[in-house]
């Protein structure tokens, strides 16, 4: 005889199936969307499941962005949909709050939707905080936020004369101070340097950036971003290549 099977652990298996699906690559978004669907109907305690739904529901987000023509029904979509990326994700956060993987999603969803959602932005530093938490000693999450802030003051740098100067300077400033922090816990994290040498080329301070790259192509000489971004540097800075 085969052994009994709980209808809890039946709805598992069935949501474990559902799930597979959703992984299958080679499935269309929907059928994908659709099979995760599936899954958390069947077991709705999976932070994974909630977390892979969020990031379907992302990539409907920005397929529907690229290829659907603007207009109400769009923008209806597009709203649905990055809500649905919210939701999902951070549920995933509920579900297993130690989860550093759910922090990282939930942060990137909120950094991808930033340009489209009010308030994203803030909530992805509330999520990479949330991460610090987690893994205090990785320096990848200090440099995330780092960015978050140098791309504030180059948004505010880029309405020319009636830039707030002030916002500009503090919003460096605080991306310099989790860059020394992500520095602090590893002295040769080539991002973190990458990201303070923006820094220090948005305030002027040309051969100061220039020989922290340098330093960084030496490193790693077949890196092709980092000897485009030597280039331009070389050249803001009159000098031969």
């Amino acid at each position: 005889l085969l052994p009994l099977v709980s209808w809890g652990s039946l709805n598992r298996i069935q949501a474990d199936r559902a799930f597979a699906q959703a992984l299958v690559a080679k499935n269309t978004l929907e059928q994908r969307v659709t099979a995760m669907t599936q899954a958390i109907q069947k077991y709705s305690r999976g932070d994974v499941y909630f977390r892979t739904f969020g990031a379907l529901q992302l990539a409907q987000f920005q397929d529907v962005l690229q290829k659907k023509p603007d207009g109400e029904e769009r923008q209806k979509q597009l709203r649905g949909l990055a809500q649905d990326s919210i939701i999902g994700t951070r549920q995933s956060t509920v579900l297993n709050p130690k989860s550093a993987a759910n922090w990282q999603a939930l942060a990137s969803v909120y950094q991808q939707l930033a340009p489209f959602v009010e308030g994203s932005e803030d909530e992805s530093v509330k999520a990479l905080e949330e991460l610090r938490k987690i893994e205090p000693n990785n320096p990848v999450h200090a440099t995330d936020l780092a960015s978050i802030y140098i791309g504030r003051a180059d948004r505010e740098s880029a309405v020319g004369e009636k830039a707030d100067k002030t916002k500009v300077s503090n919003n460096q400033i605080d991306a310099e101070k989790f860059l020394d922090q992500a520095l602090k816990l590893d002295q040769g994290f080539a991002p973190a340097h990458f990201q303070m040498a923006i820094i220090e080329e948005r305030r002027g301070k040309l051969p100061q950036a220039i020989a922290r790259v340098e330093k960084l192509a030496k490193e790693t000489p077949n890196d092709l971003p980092l000897a485009i971004q030597l280039g331009a540097l070389y050249l803001k800075n009159n000098q031969a290549d």
